[in-house]
């Protein structure tokens, strides 16, 4: 597949144009590796014109419009995502990675966000509040103004419904720095926008690298509030940055949330959502069960059947006809997911001194190797892997995918969670 609309161009103040750097980044299928496009890259020049662009929309026409207003044009968005559905979620799967099922339901999730901050836009209440006889004290809630949106790679089309729909439904004029891994599902939405109605500079797109682009949209005075989804330690360079010109930031960062599970219990019930949530996405996901926390009794049981089951789970490329999981190499460490290039992944999973470390130390359950080590595109093969600890000789641990911690007692469980 190929992108079908120019991809390496910039959205500022209504115009497609190239960067002002005239440079670019390659845009790769992760599952083969293959070259199928191009992004901008966007610098702080193009940047600066974004976010002028956008103070000019939202002094202008687009923060002119009533609420109501709005909202139509959110609404006729969300149709606009479903009629062209099929197109955006073939290009999510082609540009992420991800499975073709996981990427319609990503467009379904877009549209009714749109539908939802669509007819929430006139409903932005204020307040009134009691005081003294004659004095009338009341809260309006107004737009902040220019809003910067820094979207994350796994999940793109999710988070710009929630972050980005939710901006324009209040009546902030947005700039959207997309993930450099995964950007052409942005892109095909600033164009749909425009069929919807959005004046030129309500939505402006800067696709570039996170420490070019992202870094001077995170400190431009000229941002009113930033909302960034990534990584503990980039978040924290975003809300620094963001400090220095007193905006407000929202945060959303990756974890490693463990899944516990007790002697009691169902486990027929209890193992396919495990395995579901271990490798749904392609186990690009913050709450991934990576870590299992399995009380004694059953320990061995629940690593047997897991072990047993996840063969039915296949890597493959993503138009397979069976069911795939593609696997770009996991972003995740401990504290969550950062923006890095694909080949950078690989050899943060296979390279890390304490990932091969752990893996001497691990006892694994595996059904075939072969595909531990990517070859063409940045496949994964998914492993069960155990380890005890000497010195807490009830726990078992496992790194980097899917795998268990036997623990007993619940307080325990709870405290290591």
């Amino acid at each position: 597949m190929s992108v079908p609309f120019p991809s390496d161009l910039v959205l500022i103040g209504g115009e497609w144009r190239a960067a002002a750097g005239g440079r670019t980044l390659p845009v790769e299928d992760p599952s083969t590796g293959a070259i199928v496009g191009a992004i901008a890259r966007a610098g702080a020049v193009d940047v600066d014109a974004a976010v002028g662009a956008a103070r000019a929309a939202f002094d202008g026409e687009f923060g002119r419009l009533a609420g109501f207003e709005r909202g139509r044009r959110l609404a006729a968005l969300g149709r606009l995502v479903l009629a062209h559905g099929d197109e955006l979620a073939a290009l999510e799967t082609l540009d992420v990675g991800k499975p073709s099922s996981q990427a319609r339901a990503d467009v379904t999730a877009l549209a009714r966000y749109l539908e939802f901050y669509g007819g929430a836009a006139d409903k932005l209440h204020g307040s009134t509040l009691p005081y003294l006889n004659d004095y009338t004290i009341y809260a309006l809630r107004e737009p902040h103004g220019v809003t910067a949106h820094i979207i994350p790679w796994n999940y793109p089309m999710q988070i710009i419904g929630r972050s980005v729909g939710a901006a324009l439904a209040a009546g902030n004029a947005v700039v959207i720095k997309p993930a450099e891994e995964a950007s052409l599902t942005t892109l095909a939405l600033a164009r749909l926008a425009s069929e919807a109605g959005f004046p030129a500079g309500a939505i402006n797109v800067v696709p570039g690298l996170g420490e070019e682009a992202g870094a001077a949209l995170a400190a431009h005075p000229g941002v009113n509030h930033v909302s960034f989804t990534g990584s503990v330690e980039v978040g924290i360079a975003v809300q620094t940055a963001a400090a220095r010109h007193v905006a407000p930031v929202t945060l959303e960062l990756g974890g490693k949330s463990p899944q516990l599970l007790f002697d009691d219990a169902d486990l027929e019930t209890a193992l396919p959502v495990l395995i579901r949530a271990g490798l749904q996405n392609a186990g690009q996901t913050c709450s991934a069960s990576s870590r299992l926390l399995l009380q004694r009794g059953i320990y061995t049981r629940v690593v047997d059947e897991l072990a047993r089951r996840k063969p039915a789970h296949r890597e493959g490329k993503f138009c397979s006809q069976r069911q795939t999981m593609e696997h770009r190499a996991e972003r995740k460490t401990d504290h969550g997911g950062g923006d890095r290039t694909a080949k950078d992944d690989d050899d943060r999973v296979f390279g890390d001194k304490q990932v091969q470390v752990a893996a001497q130390e691990h006892h694994c359950h595996d059904d075939d190797d072969t595909g531990d080590k990517p070859g063409a595109g940045h496949n994964i093969h998914g492993r069960l892997q155990t380890r005890t600890r000497t010195h807490r000789p009830f726990w078992t641990v496992t790194q980097p995918n899917t795998g268990p911690r036997s623990t007993n007692p619940t307080s325990s469980a709870i405290k290591e969670a």
